[in-house]
């Protein structure tokens, strides 16, 4: 294959070129819903103590990420492409660093092959393409990683190398906390290979992650005090097949050929500490779904991408692996997931053109968590209402807007709702919703 003949440095640049073209690709399409649910929190904060009480407290996400968007935003402004810039370039980055630790735990070839599937399947472009916290949270593991291997598998012990993972360990803390629980597996995964000499850096460096996660800690604990996400369902055990299902592209078939892989590879899995990446795949996984099983839910599939490389890697270590997997599955991504063509969440700014060539005067309620998302794309209109907020509507007739996870909020038994498709389907269904414009009428 031609990708063979070139130097192995050459070989890794165009992964990473090919994956920020793909990154770049459709970033100026619709905000999706949690950005705008993150964006309208703290917008119009002035102060950084209203920023933290308004923007920071209710979201739930610790506050790095929130700050970032609120420096950011404050000199570049907010749009679609430069909001969503930097995460497109960190999910870019995070595959270098995963790169540079693979391959010197495992080889050139099986380190270039799981970046390549990371930079062309569906899940982590997405969500490199959003401007929440899943890109640096990702940014962030693949450089604890990177000084994890130096560490514990190439034995560069020093103490630049020891505060260097601290440091970054305390980064991903601050920026979404199932990223910090993945940096935790890792760590406390080292300490079966600490030595004797290595007592005094390791205290020192969790001293640091400590010190550092400090300012934090009463943010941290009002989260923790949620509990988890409301609005999840809870999952079932067939769930734990559907997310494996959606992280490769919603294929079965890419799927099952690679836990082929996975199992047909596990010879190696003895070999320098090879046996750890799956075994921190599947921790985090059962602790997710225990904890979205026995308390509030918060299984949810962008949680995946942050050990996503650890069950890529596993499988790419199989020696029947070749490069032309990755052109395949970008195609599949491309051409048959169609991937560019719609989005994956509710997409406001085609709603909003829909509800702009509406000539009649007549309400528009939609079921959206707030109709300033879509006044973002329509601007001010006074027939606009959030349809979660009318008690009772007594009209002969109205357009219903939905979108992402919509309910109807009125009695629909009233209206005429033939061919509305609203979203009824459960989380283990593995699918997305659709949002539409449609006109609704009152019973004769």
């Amino acid at each position: 294959m031609m990708l063979q003949k070139i130097s192995y440095k050459t070989q890794v640049y165009l992964v990473l070129i090919v994956a920020l073209v793909l990154r770049l690709i459709q970033l100026g399409r619709s905000f999706s819903n949690d950005e705008f649910s993150a964006y309208f929190r703290f917008c119009d904060e002035k102060l950084f103590q209203h920023f933290i009480e308004f923007g920071v407290m209710p979201d739930g996400h610790p506050a790095g990420v929130q700050y970032f968007l609120w420096v950011w935003t404050n000199f570049f402004g907010w749009g679609e492409v430069v909001s969503r810039l930097p995460f497109a370039i960190a999910g870019v980055l995070a595959l270098f660093f995963f790169y540079l630790a693979f391959e010197k735990w495992y080889s050139h070839k099986s380190a270039l092959l799981a970046i390549g599937l990371l930079a062309v399947l569906e899940m982590p472009i997405m969500y490199s393409q959003l401007a929440r916290p899943y890109a640096f949270g990702f940014l962030a593991i693949g450089i604890q990683l990177y000084f994890w291997v130096k560490i514990f598998v190439l034995g560069q012990r020093s103490w630049k190398n020891f505060i260097l993972l601290g440091l970054i360990s305390v980064g991903s803390f601050y920026v979404h906390y199932m990223s910090a629980f993945v940096v935790v597996i890792i760590l406390v995964s080292g300490l079966l290979f600490v030595k004797k000499e290595d007592i005094k850096k390791v205290l020192v460096t969790s001293l640091l992650i400590l010190a550092l996660f400090l300012p934090h800690l009463e943010i941290t604990l009002h989260h923790l005090s949620l509990g988890g996400l409301d609005w999840l369902g809870q999952p079932q055990f067939v769930d734990i097949w559907y997310t494996l299902v959606y992280t490769f592209n919603d294929s079965k078939v890419i799927l099952i050929i690679c836990l082929a892989s996975l199992i047909l590879g596990m010879s190696v899995w003895k070999q320098e500490k090879r046996w750890l990446p799956i075994v921190w795949f599947l921790i985090f996984l059962l602790v997710i779904y225990l904890k979205s099983v026995l308390g509030k839910p918060i299984m949810q599939h962008a949680l995946f991408i942050f050990v996503l490389p650890f069950l890529l890697i596993t499988i790419t270590s199989y020696k029947k692996w070749n490069y032309w997997w990755i052109g395949i599955i970008a195609m599949h991504t491309i051409f048959i997931r169609s991937y560019y063509e719609e989005t994956r969440y509710g997409n406001f700014e085609s709603i909003a053109n829909q509800l702009e060539s509406i000539r009649e005067k007549i309400p528009v309620y939609a079921d959206v968590n707030q109709a300033s998302y879509l006044e973002y794309y329509l601007g001010k209109i006074e027939v606009l209402y959030n349809v979660s907020e009318i008690k009772s509507i007594e009209k002969d007739s109205f357009y219903y807007a939905w979108c992402h996870k919509s309910r109807l909020h009125f009695d629909t038994s009233r209206y005429l709702v033939k061919d509305l498709h609203i979203n009824l389907i459960p989380f283990s269904k593995g699918d997305w919703t659709i949002d539409g414009v449609q006109k609704i009428y009152l019973k004769p």
